[in-house]
């Protein structure tokens, strides 16, 4: 293959601005460092690496709407998965499936306006990595840990349930988040989860405050 041809290989492969970058000396050295070089270029516009989804099963119809027969540990990772695929199957499907499954607390902050928690929560991902948004559409992965805690025991009169997440920053920062979902205890959502509160631990990983 020629470097002309390359070019136009580049020129495919990489948006008119990505291709812009190419310096003129590329010219006068080989196709494997034309080739690598254009690798770099394209990583620097796209998505870190690290930031990239996790294969998608099929078919992935996201989380949803909160639904009784969903117990809390199956709606923590619901919610996870959708938002790591965020515009899968449609855009800001994971933000709208949280903001389904959010509390009077949330919708009260937002003045029950899904664009501006949605508006919100990209801009706290793009500024915050350490951020819970940030780390669940951006970061580099989360697992679940330890057992859930189903307060007064894991009874059909339990409402109240509490589980740990740990989650990695897309810069390798750590951060837990402790979940406290609740279960809504009259109609329209009778018997069905709902995500009372997200809180942040420190750097660390730890939530208690030393004073």
């Amino acid at each position: 293959m020629t470097r002309t041809a390359l070019f136009f290989v580049l020129n495919w492969l990489l948006s008119d601005v990505v291709t812009a970058c190419l310096p003129t000396h590329l010219v006068r050295v080989s196709e494997a460092t034309i080739m690598n070089y254009a690798l770099r270029v394209r990583q620097r516009f796209t998505k870190p690496a690290c930031c990239c989804p996790p294969a998608l099963p099929s078919p992935f119809i996201g989380a949803g709407s909160p639904r009784p027969e969903l117990p809390p540990t199956a709606v923590l990772t619901l919610l996870m998965r959708a938002l790591e695929l965020n515009d899968i199957p449609e855009a800001d499907a994971g933000l709208k499936s949280m903001w389904e499954f959010a509390g009077d607390t949330t919708r009260f902050i937002f003045k029950n306006n899904i664009s501006e928690f949605i508006e919100s929560a990209h801009l706290t991902a793009a500024e915050h990595p350490t951020s819970f948004y940030g780390m669940a559409m951006r970061g580099q992965g989360w697992e679940v840990e330890g057992p859930i805690n189903m307060v007064g025991g894991d009874t059909d009169a339990c409402w109240i349930a509490t589980q740990v997440i740990k989650t990695i920053s897309c810069d390798g920062r750590m951060r837990r988040w402790q979940w406290e979902l609740r279960k809504n205890r009259r109609p329209p959502m009778l018997g069905s989860w709902y995500v009372e509160s997200i809180g942040s631990s420190d750097r660390h990983g730890n939530f208690d405050i030393e004073g």
